[in-house]
């Protein structure tokens, strides 16, 4: 099963009102349009499956989702716009082996392309530290889906991915 078809079916899931957040305004610089931390010990902004486990654990002192093995976590952003959007997150590690990595990507296309956020890989794995990334997409038009992904490429359930603080802000709107 590709990619693109595990979006599709989910982003049909996601728009039948599981997890959609719906923004009809037209949001100024730094507007933040979705953040999930994970405080409120729940993941029910997000679409979960995979080959392990999905949950929210203590991690580095917070809350925050653990990935194992397969597993993953999807949240989708749609709005109505073209904006350039900054998305951020932190992420952390335990037990990863060669081979082994933690990935949060984003998607303002169907999940035709995903752009790293950010990824963890062997030796990178420092116990309960916190690493972040960021990155900056465009959302290309009106009713743009921007899809967030968090996932755990690993070979067993010993292998380990935590997610927190996930932020999605407005960088610019462009003029229509």
């Amino acid at each position: 099963m590709g990619s693109r078809n595990l979006f599709s079916r989910i982003f049909v899931a996601l728009a039948g009102g599981l997890v959609v957040f719906i923004a009809d305004f037209s949001p100024a610089l730094g507007t933040e349009l979705f953040a999930d931390d994970f405080e409120d010990m729940t993941a029910n902004r997000w679409h979960v499956g995979g080959d392990g486990t999905v949950q929210v654990d203590t991690f580095g002192g917070s809350e925050a989702l653990r990935l194992t093995k397969r597993g993953y976590a999807i949240a989708a952003v749609r709005i109505d716009g073209e904006f350039a959007v900054k998305i951020e997150v932190a992420l952390g590690a335990t037990s990863l082996e060669k081979g082994d990595h933690c990935v949060a990507e984003a998607s303002a296309d169907g999940g035709a392309v995903w752009t790293d956020v950010l990824r963890l890989n062997d030796g990178e794995d420092e116990g309960d530290s916190w690493q972040y990334g960021e990155a900056d997409l465009m959302l290309p038009g009106a009713m743009s889906t921007l899809a967030i992904r968090l996932r755990s490429e690993g070979d067993s359930n010993s292998d380990i991915c935590w997610a927190d603080d996930v932020r999605v802000t407005i960088l610019d709107a462009m003029s229509p």
